[in-house]
């Protein structure tokens, strides 16, 4: 008796020595617990109007967290039945359960892996997925531990947050609102066990994979239910008789702009790197959806006219479809209002309003206002007439003209600007130099992809995209200042904290006020003139802009202001092809603009603009741009007042 007890000592304390042992090794190698948290979940990016419509939601994982509070009973004790019935009187593991599990494992019929809620969330936040008995060992002995770290409640919020529930759901959140669409706090006892069913094999076993199954199992939980008194009969009768639905409702944006809530992606990518994907990001940007309505509409309905006429005058000969940008701005807070970047995202993600493109005749107001910088006046008279220009690089001669093929003789500077005339742009040109034209060009804002290389670049040869076109462009309406435009207002984390918060304008002077008043008036008589000319309406008073078409019609351009927004349009096709003949920016992007702005009237800012002090308007003679005593042949121009000095003495 004596020797069997011995014996059966020496057993134990071998027993206890081994395990002693396997617990040091699993000790020493198993992860911290600290490392358990909800801050590195993966959370989607999502991307609000400044209205706070939903415009953009980006993210692998579909995830929203919810605290211990915020889960329903019915939830908590659907998912307690189906994983784990005996969670809040248990210290982290079920011996019995374990036991069973092992038994099964020798005898070859496996009867699962014995693991409570608190070895699942260790599994799932520590440890891999592979099935091996170190890492058992370590779910183990993490879950015991986890339970000292830990309260029951703490831990089941990591659970409910953390769990995968098929179609790219995680946390019961997420996949309620993806299989069900319908008020979380408001779940039913059965959409309750059937999330509960979905944690068995949720790639297999899901409403949208197979509603069959998914309803067996379902019910199986709901009799689970019933026996712990978790619901009444009468409860379990009726929820056994409810359908599951295939129907998912993925998130629904409320406002369409894909090229702009990818570029604000993009934007909270470089600043946040990965981490944007953990923070739960909310981006609330300064769109504002009536406007982005309008321009949506706007460039959609005069595509589909532009279609049409093509197709009925063969003007689209390689069959290239026919694509548009346009961009709306407020040049006085620098919040950006409207963006489309394409016809059809789906089709194309390519974002033409940051696209490289040719400006074509919007280019011209710059280079008169360098002139008006440089000494010349809108009265100061210049002949429009035939202009042959050595061509180095195809050794040959360049002859440009007007688009109406006729030349005007001597105009006044008003004029030339306003009819687009070319041959006196490229005037000005070669008078002022390409180095002070280039350096007026830096000041006004555009980068060096527009130098001007050669007097083809006064016609507009160099790039420049929508986006820029416009914040360039705003220095007229803004009395020579150009404001930094932005897209987002403010970002916040999933708590409500602002991680980022616009607040300035940066204001910057480019152009003096008087010469950007008087390039500005310019502008607002030739809109109102070409309106008039062709029956059009605009229904803003303070407005102005300019057009441009390249070579052979590949972009047509208007960009203009109309009160306190600056918009640029542009049309074209993607390979650069032409549009057909008698195309211009006037017959395909000024359309967008001007529908654009006149369903917008009520969404604007109504701007007065003051003559400068230093301005005075005077009486000229329509042809010679003199200074005039009488009315007979005579109309109002603007000078500068140290101008007038040298004119009236």
């Amino acid at each position: 008796m004596l020797t069997v007890i011995k014996s059966l000592a020496l057993f134990f304390q071998i027993m206890f020595i081994f395990i002693g042992c396997i617990f040091l090794y699993v000790d020493k190698n198993t992860p911290n617990l600290d490392l358990i948290s909800e801050s590195e979940l993966q959370q989607p990016i999502r991307i609000y109007s400044k209205d706070g419509k939903l415009i953009g939601f980006f993210g692998i994982e579909r995830r929203e967290l919810i605290s211990f509070e915020q889960i329903p009973e019915n939830l908590k004790n659907a998912v307690l039945a189906a994983e784990d019935k005996d969670y809040f009187n248990h210290s982290g593991v079920k011996i019995s359960s374990l036991v069973r599990a092992l038994l099964g494992e020798l005898t070859g019929s496996p009867s699962g892996g014995g693991g409570t809620i608190s070895m699942q969330v260790v599994r799932s936040y520590l440890l891999s997925t592979e099935r091996t008995y170190e890492r058992k060992l370590k779910e183990i002995y993490l879950a015991w531990r986890l339970e000292e770290f830990m309260s029951k409640e703490e831990i089941l919020q990591l659970y409910f947050n953390k769990t995968f529930l098929g179609n790219r759901n995680y946390g019961f959140k997420a996949a309620y609102d993806y299989y069900f669409g319908k008020n979380f706090n408001e779940i039913s006892i059965a959409d309750s066990a059937t999330l509960a069913a979905i944690l068995q094999r949720p790639s297999a076993i899901n409403p949208k994979k197979d509603p069959a199954k998914t309803k067996k199992r379902r019910n199986l939980i709901l009799k689970r239910m019933f026996e712990e008194d978790l619901i009444s009969s009468n409860q379990y009768q009726q929820s056994i008789l409810e359908n599951i639905d295939s129907k998912t409702y993925p998130p629904i944006l409320e406002l369409e702009a894909p090229h702009f809530s990818e570029s604000i992606r993009k934007k909270v990518l470089q600043i946040y790197g990965s981490d944007a994907f953990k923070l739960g990001l909310n981006v609330y940007t300064t769109l504002d959806s009536e406007m982005q309505i309008n321009a949506i509409n706007s460039v959609n309905e005069n595509l589909f006219r532009y279609q049409q006429n093509a197709k009925e005058n063969n003007l689209n000969e390689n069959g290239t479809p026919v694509e548009a940008a346009f961009i709306a701005m407020d040049y006085t807070s620098g919040e950006i209002k409207a963006y489309v970047g394409g016809n059809n995202f789906q089709d194309s993600k390519f974002d033409r309003v940051t696209a490289k493109l040719m400006p074509g005749s919007t280019i011209k107001p710059f280079i008169y206002s360098c002139a008006f910088e440089n000494g010349l006046r809108p009265a100061t008279v210049v002949v429009d007439g035939p202009i042959i220009v050595k061509d180095e690089l195809l050794e040959d001669y360049w002859r440009p003209k007007n688009n109406s093929g006729n030349f005007h003789g001597p105009v006044r500077l008003r004029e030339s600007l306003i009819e687009s005339l070319n041959s006196v742009s490229i005037k000005l040109t070669d008078m002022l130099g390409f180095e002070k034209m280039n350096s007026c060009f830096d000041r006004y804002g555009f980068s060096s992809s527009m130098d001007i290389k050669d007097l083809s670049g006064a016609l507009g040869n160099g790039l420049i995209s929508p986006y820029e076109l416009a914040q360039t462009f705003s220095i007229f309406p803004n009395s020579g200042t150009s404001v930094d435009f932005f897209m987002i207002e403010k970002i916040t984390n999933r708590k409500g904290e602002v991680y980022f918060q616009n607040t300035s304008k940066g204001n910057k002077e480019r152009l003096g006020k008087e010469i950007a008043f008087i390039t500005r008036e310019i502008l607002k008589e030739g809109l109102d003139r070409f309106l008039k000319f062709r029956n059009l309406n605009l229904v803003i008073e303070n407005a102005g802009g300019k057009t441009g078409t390249t070579n052979d019609a590949r972009d047509t351009w208007f960009v203009g202001y109309a009160e306190n927004i600056i918009a640029s349009s542009w049309v074209g096709k993607d390979d650069g092809s032409t549009l057909g003949d008698e195309q211009f920016g006037s017959s395909n992007a000024l359309p967008i603009w001007l529908d654009f702005m006149n369903n917008s009237i009520d969404l604007l800012d109504e701007t007065t603009f003051v003559i400068p002090e230093d301005i005075t308007l005077v009486r000229i003679d329509k042809n010679t741009g003199k200074v005039t005593s009488t009315f007979d042949n005579a109309i109002f121009e603007y000078f500068l007042d140290d101008d007038l000095k040298d004119i009236l003495n």
